[in-house]
C-alpha cells in the first residue's frame, strides 16, 4: 500500500480577492498569519523598527503554492507593495543574505479584518473594556 500524499488547503477571503486578486489574497493570507504568529509569540528576533515581520524567500513561498509560479508570486507580492498593503525590509545578519522581511500596513491589516486601535496596536485576543490596558495589545506596525 502506497503511502498517500498529504493533502492541504489553501484559503483566501472572497472580499479581498475581489478587491486585489487572488494570488495578492492568498499572499496577504500568508504574510497576515506569518506576522500574526510572530506577534502573539513575541518572538523578539522578528520585532524590527517597532513591527512584527516574517521573512522568507519567493522560492520558499512557491513551494507552499505549487500552482503558482516563481513569477506569480512575485506579481502578487508587487501587487501588495505597491497597494500598500505589505511593506519589505532587510534585517538580515550577514550582507550577502538577501532573504526579504515582511509586514502588513495598517492598511494590509485592516483590509484582513483586523481591528486597529489609534495607537497603532492590533486588539489582543480576549480584549475586554474591563481589561483595556496596553499589555492586553500586541503592537505589530
Amino acid at each position: 500500500m502506497t503511502k498517500e500524499k498529504e493533502r492541504k488547503q489553501h484559503a483566501f477571503y472572497v472580499d479581498v480577492a475581489e478587491q486585489i486578486g487572488i494570488v495578492p489574497a492568498l499572499l496577504l493570507g500568508f504574510f497576515h498569519y506569518w506576522v500574526h504568529n510572530n506577534s502573539m509569540y513575541r518572538k523578539d528576533e522578528t520585532y524590527k523598527e517597532g513591527k512584527y515581520w516574517t521573512y522568507c524567500s519567493v522560492a520558499y513561498i512557491q513551494e507552499r503554492y505549487p500552482y503558482l509560479t516563481v513569477k506569480q508570486v512575485n506579481g502578487g507580492i508587487n501587487k501588495l507593495i505597491s497597494e500598500e498593503l505589505i511593506e519589505t525590509g532587510n534585517f538580515n545578519k550577514k550582507p550577502y543574505d538577501r532573504t526579504k522581511w515582511y509586514t502588513l500596513t495598517v492598511k494590509g491589516m485592516e483590509l484582513m479584518g483586523d481591528e486597529i486601535e489609534d495607537e497603532g496596536y492590533l486588539i489582543a485576543d480576549g480584549y475586554t473594556e474591563e481589561n483595556d490596558t496596553k499589555r492586553t495589545c500586541r503592537r505589530v506596525f
